[in-house]
């Protein structure tokens, strides 16, 4: 679960180091290109959800029983916080080519 986080993670960032656009999520502004490509045939957030299957592998090494909560938790906070306001500005900067994408790819998996 380790090895599938680290490596989703990477992969998109390196599909952004490819068409040199913005890795930074609190700049979301700054894309200067849509990438549909690569593992974001699959995720709209790899970044995300390698971050989740990260965590995932934490729960599972360490087992303690309230690790368990922090996945849901994970995923709300993200969705609300940072997936949400990302969506809204890609929205308003790539209109219906990320409408589209939105419609055919899921957020997470």
């Amino acid at each position: 679960m380790l090895a599938l986080g680290v490596l989703t993670g990477i992969a998109g960032v390196i599909q952004f180091a490819v068409q040199s656009t913005s890795v930074n999520p609190h700049k979301p502004e700054r894309a200067s290109f849509l990438i549909t490509s690569g593992v974001y045939r699959l995720s709209r957030n790899p970044m995300y959800l390698g971050m989740l299957f990260i965590l995932v592998a934490a729960v599972l090494k360490f087992g303690h029983p309230l690790g368990v909560i922090t996945l849901p938790l994970y995923v709300w906070y993200m969705n609300r916080f940072q997936i949400i306001p990302e969506e809204k500005v890609m929205e308003e900067k790539f209109g219906d080519a990320y409408r589209n994408y939105k419609e055919s790819v899921r957020r997470w998996i």
